[in-house]
């Protein structure tokens, strides 16, 4: 039980600061200190570091040749393609829009889950995708941003592919 309870506790802090990268970024980036891609090399650059360090204290694992190629899917798709256009697409739009955007990742992974993985629709994975519209909802009518973008339409595009890679 107490293995559980760490473990939500992870989870929601995980979450609480996902939450927090969008205003963070925001302002980082707006202000002028760095821009979207140089942000990326320090975010990326740090979890290489952090990778390294502690891979280092676990077993060591053979990554076979035939992986190679869907690792180097997962870094262009997962971490490049997919970081690049959020924090562009931040650039130019609102922190709340970037948020309500990328609540459609649920839904594109529970559609593709279907169809690829044969994972079988559940009650509760539906429950959790119309949730996650109503919080979107929410936040797209009763909430404000006071930040002037550059160009909504085009961030919004960005973030969306983003949410979609």
């Amino acid at each position: 039980m107490k293995f559980r309870v760490w473990a939500l506790i992870a989870a929601f802090t995980v979450q609480l600061l996902y939450g927090l990268n969008f205003t963070f970024a925001k302002d980082v980036i707006a202000g002028g200190y760095v821009t979207p891609f140089a942000f990326i090399i320090f975010r990326v650059g740090g979890a290489t570091l952090l990778f390294w360090l502690f891979s280092s204290m676990g077993p060591k694992e053979k990554i076979l040749r035939k992986d190679f190629l869907t690792l180097f899917f997962a870094a262009v798709f997962g971490v490049a393609t997919n970081m690049l256009l959020f924090f562009k697409g931040l650039e130019y739009t609102s922190p709340i829009h970037a948020a309500v955007i990328t609540t459609i990742v649920p839904i594109i992974v529970l559609i593709l889950s279907t169809f690829y993985l044969k994972e079988r629709l559940t009650a509760l994975k539906i429950t959790g995708v119309i949730l996650a519209c109503i919080g979107a909802i929410v936040l797209t009518v009763y909430g404000k941003s006071t930040r002037i973008a550059d160009n909504v339409p085009l961030g919004n595009l960005l973030v969306l592919i983003n949410a979609i890679s």
